[in-house]
C-alpha cells in the first residue's frame, strides 16, 4: 500500500507526483494503491499520439492527446471473486469459472453499474490507450513487436481466459496487466 513517497526529505503523495507530465515511458515508476481490496495503478499526466497512419485502419488520423491530471486505473481486469464481493450484477454467467479469472460476458451497462458501485467509472478509450501505450506510443504495452508469450489469446490459451495478471511480461509502462489479451 503506497500512501506517499519520500523524496529527498520531502513527502509527496502519489497523486501529486502523477501531476508532473511524463514524456517517456521509462521516466515513470509504477505506483499502486489498493481501493476496497482492488489494486489500482496511477497513470500520470502526459501526452501520446492516438490513432493510426494505416489508411485501412478506422483509428486514423493520428492526433495528439494530453492529460493534465493523473488518474487511477484497475491494475487488471475485474476478477470474478471481486465482482461478487463488491456486489456486481450481470445477466449472463461467465463462460470460464474461476475466482481469479476476469469477469466476462458482461454488457457495457452492467460494467458501468459495477464501477458506479465502487465509486468509480469506466475509463475512456483515450485513457485506456494512454495507459497501454504511454508517451512512447508503443504498439503493444511491452513494445512495438508482437510477442505471443506476453498476452493471453486464442493461440496459447485453448480459447479460454486465464487468471488476471498471469502474463507479467505483458505489463504496461504504468503497471497495468492484460491490456493486450485475455
Amino acid at each position: 500500500y503506497l500512501a506517499a513517497l519520500e523524496i529527498a526529505g520531502l513527502t509527496l503523495t502519489a497523486q501529486a507526483l502523477g501531476r508532473t507530465p511524463v514524456t517517456h515511458n521509462d521516466d515513470w515508476i509504477p505506483i499502486t494503491q489498493d481501493f476496497d481490496g482492488v489494486t489500482m495503478v496511477l497513470v500520470p499526466a502526459g501526452c501520446f499520439d492516438m490513432g493510426s497512419e494505416n489508411k485501412q485502419d478506422e483509428a486514423n488520423p493520428v492526433n495528439r492527446q494530453c492529460f493534465d491530471q493523473p488518474f487511477w486505473l484497475d491494475r487488471s481486469e475485474v476478477t470474478q471473486v471481486d465482482f461478487e464481493r463488491l456486489g456486481g450484477h450481470k445477466n449472463s454467467a461467465n463462460q470460464f469459472s474461476g475466482g481469479q479469472r476476469p469477469v466476462e460476458r458482461i454488457t457495457w451497462f452492467e460494467a458501468r453499474s459495477f464501477c458506479f458501485l465502487r465509486g468509480m467509472r469506466l475509463p475512456t478509450e483515450r485513457e485506456w490507450e494512454y495507459a497501454a501505450r504511454g508517451p512512447d506510443n508503443l504498439t503493444y504495452p511491452w513494445g512495438h513487436d508482437w510477442n505471443q508469450e506476453n498476452a493471453v489469446w486464442s493461440e496459447n490459451s485453448n480459447d479460454q481466459t486465464a487468471e488476471v495478471g498471469s502474463r507479467y511480461a505483458g505489463v504496461s509502462w504504468v503497471g497495468a496487466m492484460d491490456m493486450s489479451g485475455n
